[in-house]
């Protein structure tokens, strides 16, 4: 029976029917509480096995912060359990290739966007498990490259062995048989050349529109994958460009010693091959263009500035956001992952789908390469360095660049990155997770210090109070502040905190539904509480003086001491990424890349 037109767990309206699968519906909702719209997995099943693996796909994918990687908002274990994850418009690889196989360039294009998220998936320890081309979701874009998105994690599962979830049977073959590895046909333990195996098969398929494994009956089928060599795709697909049918092939070994032994090393082997990398055009170009993009307070060569996206002046309790004004015209469509603005905000770093780009005022953005082996999908957080360039922390390690070389900086074993601020002293922190313990690390001129917060809260945001004192934010609404080598955590609320910046003697933290947590001084910080700014999750937060910048969808501005004095502004339908706020004047960069400006003053 249909559930369009009824309202789910009290929040979540039942729009339209989306599509139908083993394990239930799929349906367009609208979120009643943040109004926006949503899809809503519908589990059909009751059986304690489906819930188990339906939460398991909530966990798994939550915990993966990763562009590629479809984003999850809910789960709700009620009757019926609800999955609650990012609408998204377009078609699955399998429909692309069902109505013709792509050419070359758009399949290596979309694999290696695929082969990042399973990187990240990979260095968090978890085996999808399920790579096939019905799960992997090519979004509908008027740009010219193909933004893909990797469902369905119910069947992932971690590598550690002393996890809940890592409860595998084994010798229980667990998948989907034509894309399943002969070890996993086995029942063999999870192991992520596995997921190589079967990224390698959808990239088979989509160059030939085959599979390279076939058989009338599933036994058929599992027999061919576990003992006949694949059909030769060069003998399908003769125009392919040899390198490619040796990647291939190399992924398809039925020894797991001799394939690919990760999907990292999988995306090394394509990257000579990404369109990118051959000026070809269904490449993913970076969040600025190649060319050097002027501002828009530059004359174009048609003596002409680009248009200027405006919003209609909003008035909430006494203050009040201007119309924006482009300072860099749009270049993307919700394609940046992190931004950051430098201390003067008159130039900014980001990164996109194509590496690393930055922007200055007079100048627009320009593009710089990323750390040798290091994919834009890598990138957890970015700063300015103490030289002015950038400070990259990635999945795999930390970077300074200087005088237009990388260098790394020495972290802590499984230490993963998740914020990093760079202060006047020249000390590099991040914020992150060693194992389950939230972590700040100090990486000073004499040394790293580590400081551990506490057991499974991930820290996500950190900067250094003038007092001197490092103040972090994380989980759970967990603001600390570390000093002499003593941690003090207070939970200042329930929502995770994902953003921090100094504001005199104090702090501000903004996060997850909407929240804000502002402290005038490090001596306030043991009765902070959590405020709410806004409806929408908060990204990003500037301080000056008395009053708070935070964005998402919108950009919002408080007085930190009337925090109900709130004022915001529309972005003409993007988000918002990162917020600079000095003197009166906010500056915003969204996710289409565009950099904006606006005044605020006080209302009456």
């Amino acid at each position: 029976m249909s559930l369009v037109g009824r309202t789910l767990a009290n929040r979540y309206e039942m729009i339209a029917l989306l599509g139908k699968g083993g394990m239930g519906e799929v349906y367009e909702a609208q979120q009643k509480d943040l109004k926006r719209r949503v899809a809503v997995k519908v589990l059909a099943s009751s059986a304690e096995a489906d819930v188990l693996r339906f939460k398991q796909e909530a966990l798994a994918a939550a915990g993966l912060a990763h562009p590629n990687i479809v984003q999850i908002f809910d789960f709700v274990e009620g009757d019926p359990p609800l999955l609650v994850m990012e609408l998204l418009r377009g078609r699955s690889l399998a429909a692309l290739v069902k109505q013709s196989k792509l050419d070359p360039a758009r399949a290596v294009s979309i694999m290696t966007q695929v082969l990042s998220a399973l990187a990240a998936a990979h260095d968090a320890r978890i085996v999808h498990r399920d790579v096939k081309p019905e799960n992997i979701f090519v979004c509908e874009s008027n740009l010219p490259y193909d933004l893909v998105k990797v469902l369905d994690f119910g069947l992932a599962r971690p590598l550690d062995d002393d996890r809940r979830l890592a409860k595998t049977r084994v010798g229980v073959a667990m998948g989907t048989p034509a894309y399943m590895a002969p070890e996993q046909a086995r029942g063999e333990a999870p192991d992520v050349r596995m997921d190589v195996f079967a990224a390698g098969v959808t990239l088979y398929y989509a160059l030939s529109g085959r599979r390279p494994f076939e058989g009338k009956t599933t036994s058929e089928l599992l027999r061919a994958v576990k003992r006949q060599p694949p059909i030769p795709l060069d003998a399908i697909a003769p125009h392919l460009d040899l390198d490619l049918v040796r990647i291939v092939e190399r992924s398809l070994s039925k020894d797991p010693a001799t394939r690919f032994s990760s999907a990292r090393a999988f995306l090394e082997a394509l990257t000579p091959l990404w369109p990118a990398n051959r000026d070809e055009a269904r490449a993913p170009v970076a969040p600025p263009a190649n060319a050097t993009q002027r501002s828009a307070r530059s004359t174009s060569a048609q003596g002409t500035k680009p248009s200027r996206p405006t919003a209609p002046e909003k008035k909430r309790a006494g203050l009040v956001i201007g119309a924006f004004e482009a300072l860099a015209p749009p270049i993307t469509a919700s394609m940046i992952q992190v931004a950051t603005f430098a201390r003067d905000g008159l130039s900014a770093l980001a990164v996109g789908p194509a590496g690393l780009a930055r922007w200055t005022i007079d100048e627009g953005w320009s593009a710089r390469e990323l750390p040798p082996k290091t994919y834009p999908g890598d990138v957890r957080a970015i700063a300015f360095g103490p030289s002015g360039e950038a400070v990259l922390a990635t999945t795999h390690g930390a970077f300074v660049r200087a005088r237009g070389a990388y260098a790394p900086i020495e972290l802590p074993a499984d230490f993963v990155a998740d914020g990093a601020h760079v202060d006047h002293a020249s000390h590099v922190l991040f914020a992150g997770t060693i194992g389950r313990d939230g972590v700040v690390v100090d990486c000073a001129p004499t040394g790293t210090t580590v400081h551990v917060i506490g057991s499974s809260l991930a820290m996500h945001a950190v900067t250094r109070a003038s007092s001197g004192a490092i103040v972090a934010c994380g989980a759970r609404g967990t603001v600390c502040s570390i000093a002499s080598s003593r941690v003090f955590a207070h939970a200042a609320g329930k929502s995770a905190l994902r953003a921090i910046a100094q504001f005199g003697a104090g702090f501000a933290c903004v996060g997850e539904r909407g929240a804000l947590v502002a402290v005038s001084s490090l001596d306030a910080l043991a009765t902070a509480t959590e405020a709410t700014l806004a409806t929408e999750d908060l990204v990003s937060v500037s301080t000056r003086a008395r009053f708070v910048g935070a964005c998402g969808a919108r950009v919002h501005v408080s007085a930190v001491g009337e925090i109900n004095r709130t004022a915001s502004a529309a972005l003409d339908a993007t988000s918002a990424r990162v917020v600079y706020l000095d003197n009166g004047v906010v500056r915003v960069i969204a996710d289409n890349a565009a950099v904006l400006e606006a005044t605020i003053s006080a209302g009456p």
